[in-house]
C-alpha cells in the first residue's frame, strides 16, 4: 500500500478532497449520515484501490489485467445490447411498477431501454464496449474473436443510436474524432513520416470518412426504425422516468432547471456544500420551494455541480487542482509511448475521456457504484502506470 499511495501522481489533491468530504459530512449531519457513509466507502475503494497501482509491476501485467476486463466486459455488453435490439425489432414494450418505481423494459416514447433502466447510462456501457471492441480487435490475432468484436462494434453503435441519448453520441463522436487525430499525430506526424507517406494519410481519412458515413447511415436508419413504433402519449410518457422530460420543448432535458436550482442551494452553503447524500434533505429544509426539493432530485446530472453544490468551492477546487495536475501530467509522458504501444494507451484514454463527457450530464465518477465509475477510475490507473513505465524505458 505504501508503493501504491506515495508513488501516484495527484493522490495528495485526492486526500485533501476527502478531508473536505468527511467535514461537509459533519457539518450537514443533521439530514442523515448513513448514505454519506457508503458514498465515502465507495470514494476510497475508487481512489485508493481502482486508482493506485503497483509502481513495481511491469506494464505487461496491467495489460493483461485490463485487456481480461475488456474481454468479460465486451461479452457481457454485447449480450444485454443484443436483447434490447431484438425487442426493438419485435416492438416490445413494457411498463410496470416494482419495488423501486417504475420499470420500464423494451422501446418506449421512441428510446430503447432494452433491460437497462435507464437507455442514458445504457447508451454510455455501449460506447465504453465499443472502445474496448476496437482495440481487442486490433489486438487479436483469432479470426472468430476478430469478428465476434467488429460485429459487438456494430450492436453497440445500433443500441447507442436507438437509445437516443444525445450524451452518449456526444461522447462517441468526440473521441472518435479525438482518437483519429492522435492515432495519425502520433503515426506519421510525430515520426518524422509525414512527407514519406502522404498516400497513407489520405487512405486513413478516406477510410475515417467511411467509417463515419456507415456510422451516419446505421443511426438514419435507427432513427427511422424508432419513429416507426407506435407512438406512446407524451402526457402519459412524462409520468414515467424515462430520464427526459417529453412535456416541455426545453433541449437540455430539464438540467436546466436542476443546475439553476442547485445553484440557489449551493448560495446558502458555498465553502463546504450539503454533503453529497443529504442534497434532497437540505433543500426541502431549507428551500423547500425550490426545483430539486419539489421534485426530489438527489443529484445534479453533473459532476462539476454536484461538487460545487454538495461538497462547496472546497471541494470543487481540490478536484479540478487533480484533474488539471493529471492533465499535465499524462501528457507530459505520453508521447513518449512507441507505436506499437500506442493503441492500448488510446483505448483507456478515450474510454476516461468519453466517461468525463458523460459526467457533464449523467451522475457518474463521483459518489456512485456504477459501471462508468469502475472504469473512469481503473483506466485512469492504468494509463498512469503505462506513462510511468514508458517514461522509464
Amino acid at each position: 500500500m505504501r508503493k501504491r499511495l506515495f508513488t501516484m501522481p495527484g493522490i495528495v489533491f485526492l486526500t485533501i478532497f476527502l478531508g473536505i468530504y468527511l467535514v461537509s459530512c459533519m457539518i450537514n449531519l443533521k439530514y442523515g449520515i448513513i448514505g454519506n457513509i457508503k458514498s465515502f466507502i465507495w470514494l476510497l475503494l475508487q481512489f485508493f484501490l481502482l486508482y493506485t497501482v503497483d509502481d513495481t509491476v511491469e506494464d505487461s501485467y496491467y495489460k493483461r489485467e485490463a485487456v481480461l476486463l475488456m474481454r468479460l466486459y465486451s461479452i457481457l455488453i454485447f449480450i444485454t445490447s443484443l436483447i434490447a435490439l431484438i425487442m426493438a425489432v419485435l416492438h416490445i414494450e413494457q411498463v410496470s411498477e416494482g419495488l423501486g418505481g417504475t420499470i420500464i423494459r423494451g422501446v418506449y416514447a421512441g428510446r430503447l431501454y432494452g433491460e437497462y433502466t435507464d437507455p442514458n447510462y445504457g447508451a454510455m456501457f455501449a460506447v465504453i464496449a465499443i472502445f474496448f471492441s476496437s482495440y481487442l480487435w486490433q489486438h487479436s490475432s483469432y479470426l472468430p474473436s476478430r469478428f465476434f468484436f467488429s460485429v459487438n462494434v456494430l450492436v453497440q453503435c445500433t443500441y447507442c443510436f436507438l437509445s437516443g441519448s444525445r450524451t452518449a453520441i456526444l461522447s462517441l463522436l468526440i473521441c472518435m474524432v479525438m482518437g483519429l487525430a492522435l492515432w495519425v499525430y502520433k503515426r506519421f506526424v510525430r515520426g518524422n513520416a509525414l512527407r514519406q507517406r502522404y498516400w497513407r494519410i489520405f487512405i486513413s481519412v478516406i477510410l475515417a470518412a467511411f467509417i463515419i458515413g456507415i456510422l451516419f447511415f446505421l443511426y438514419r436508419a435507427c432513427l427511422a426504425h424508432v419513429e416507426d413504433t407506435l407512438a406512446v402519449d407524451v402526457e402519459e410518457a412524462a409520468d414515467h422516468y424515462i430520464g427526459r422530460d417529453l412535456s416541455t420543448a426545453d433541449f437540455t432535458s430539464g438540467r436546466f432547471k436542476i443546475w439553476f436550482s442547485g445553484m440557489e442551494v449551493w448560495k446558502t452553503t458555498p465553502f463546504f456544500g450539503t454533503s453529497p447524500r443529504n442534497l434532497l434533505p437540505y433543500a426541502k429544509a431549507v428551500l423547500p420551494d425550490t426545483y430539486i426539493a419539489t421534485q426530489n432530485y438527489v443529484a445534479m446530472h453533473n459532476v462539476f455541480l454536484d461538487l460545487l453544490v454538495e461538497t462547496g468551492v472546497l471541494g470543487l477546487l481540490s478536484m479540478l487542482g487533480f484533474i488539471g495536475y493529471m492533465a499535465v501530467w499524462i501528457f507530459k509522458r505520453w508521447g513518449k509511448t512507441a507505436y506499437e504501444d500506442f493503441p492500448f494507451s488510446l483505448c483507456i484514454a478515450v474510454t476516461v475521456t468519453a466517461i468525463g463527457i458523460s459526467a457533464c450530464f449523467l451522475t457518474e465518477i463521483l459518489f456512485i457504484n456504477s459501471v462508468g465509475a469502475f472504469f473512469f477510475w481503473s483506466c485512469l490507473g492504468y494509463l498512469v502506470h503505462f506513462s510511468k513505465e514508458k517514461q522509464r524505458q
